[in-house]
């Protein structure tokens, strides 16, 4: 009973915590500039699903998973050609479904509109419905920086400390276009999507309480934050490998 006692009281003020930051985001979100202009079609993103059954559409890309498989094991594609498959495919048939779903500290429905999702949820359960092989519960509840440690498959982490926007350092050419993992500092998590000139943040928004996709350098979550925590998905041959070959994605410790 008294290890029930501090577990309880231990989540309460976790969960309060949680609030605070809301409520401080909030305020900083009304005085942070947004891109209500951006066209998100001239960077080929749509923001709507093509398909309005969820569960065809992760029927499709495992499907084409396996079918990639079997070409690759006969050398007949190559990653890069399988990673490109992999974002577009995320991105324009997985997520999509997810935009507007609300957001909860404790959210992790599996259903894109139903019921709520937290943000380290948010990827681990699309990536999932997308075909990675990995345990959406365990990797969700780790900090942002295990996280990153997790989904980069022994590939590198990029560190960066002090930045008041992420955008001009993932803009670098030695970045690919392509999609990524970030962690912010220790309590927040989500997707960059490199497109040409611009970088976006798709994550469960606490501040907009729901799933969004958004300019990064506009956003107000992200200008809030100073330490990161990024690694590749699309680039990363060990992260590809493993989806294509459907191999579990071991949990960082």
């Amino acid at each position: 009973m008294q290890h029930l006692f501090y577990t309880i009281i231990f989540a309460s003020l976790y969960a309060c915590n949680a609030n605070t930051k809301a409520q401080q985001m909030q305020t900083l979100a009304a005085s942070t500039p947004t891109n209500d202009t951006l066209n998100y079609a001239d960077y080929g993103i749509p923001l709507k699903p093509s398909a309005t059954d969820y569960s065809a559409a992760k029927s499709a890309m495992l499907a084409k998973r396996i079918k990639l498989q079997a070409a690759y094991n006969a050398k007949q594609i190559t990653l890069d050609s399988i990673s490109s498959y992999f974002v577009q495919a995320y991105v324009n048939t997985i997520i999509p479904h997810w935009y507007g779903t609300q957001w909860s500290f404790e959210g992790h429905t599996t259903t894109p509109q139903q019921g709520e999702i937290a943000c380290g949820y948010l990827v681990s359960t699309t990536l999932s419905h997308s075909g990675v092989n990995i345990n959406r519960y365990k990797v969700a509840q780790q900090a942002p920086y295990n996280e990153a440690l997790t989904y980069a498959c022994g590939d590198s982490v990029l560190g960066i400390n002090g930045a008041q926007n992420i955008s001009p350092t993932l803009l670098q050419a030695k970045y690919p276009e392509g999609l990524y993992f970030i962690g912010l500092y220790k309590s927040h998590v989500g997707l960059l999507l490199k497109r040409a000139d611009r970088i976006f943040f798709i994550h469960s928004d606490y501040v907009d309480g729901k799933t969004v996709i958004e300019d990064a350098a506009t956003s107000p979550v992200l200008a809030y934050y100073r330490t990161f925590y990024v690694t590749s998905l699309s680039h990363n041959t060990n992260f590809i490998k493993k989806w294509v070959a459907n191999e579990a994605v071991a949990i960082s410790k």
